[in-house]
């Protein structure tokens, strides 16, 4: 009897042994598997990351060449406008140098008033066509003379005593005024009336 005690106290020792390794062995698994999981983040954080920066590179890039592309197309789109204006200046250089020649050949002419008149007729034409220029891209003069004094158009350069018209009222025009819609371009330099002073 004493035997078979001692035999099943040494089973059950055993079997205590036993359980008493096997939590800690769990914890250890479930140790390696908590770092590889947070590895495999890791991982995937890097992976996202280098993703996220190569996005970022190429839409920089993109970016860049968008300005590059839309500031050459700017810088044409103007070039191309000054080419249509320097061209009809080119043919009003045409018309003065057609005057000028015709002017070198009447100078032995018998008759002044001949060559006056053509001159004349020449410098109308350029003039008129100087003008057309400027009507084209929506250029024109502003109406001055005979207007109420307005310093959103006429700058002020002398002052002229008069009765004949009313007080601050442009009564001469030195300078022409041209505006291109709204927008004045050069304000007209103006006299502007003023009542005459009464001698004591």
């Amino acid at each position: 009897m004493t035997t078979e005690s001692t035999e099943s106290k040494e089973t059950r020792g055993s079997d205590v042994t036993s359980d008493s390794a096997s939590p800690s062995e769990e914890t250890c698994d479930n140790s390696e598997t908590t770092e590889a999981r947070a590895s495999e983040k890791v991982s995937d954080s890097d992976t996202a990351l280098a993703d996220a920066q190569d996005k970022y590179i190429r839409l920089a890039a993109e970016f860049e060449n968008f300005k590059k592309r839309n500031a050459r197309e700017r810088l044409d789109l103007i070039n191309s406008a000054n080419d249509r204006i320097l061209l009809q200046m080119i043919d009003t250089v045409d018309n003065f140098e057609r005057a000028l020649e015709s002017a070198e050949k009447g100078q032995n002419d018998d008759n002044p008033q001949k060559l006056y008149q053509a001159l004349h007729e020449g410098a109308k034409m350029i003039h008129q066509q100087l003008v057309n220029i400027l009507k084209s891209h929506g250029v024109e003069a502003i109406e001055t003379e005979g207007k109420p004094f307005d310093p959103t158009y006429h700058e002020a350069v002398i002052q002229i005593e008069t009765d004949e018209q009313p007080e601050d009222q442009v009564a001469q025009v030195v300078s022409k005024g041209y505006k291109r819609g709204d927008r004045v371009l050069r304000h007209s330099q103006v006299g502007v009336s003023a009542k005459k002073k009464t001698k004591e």
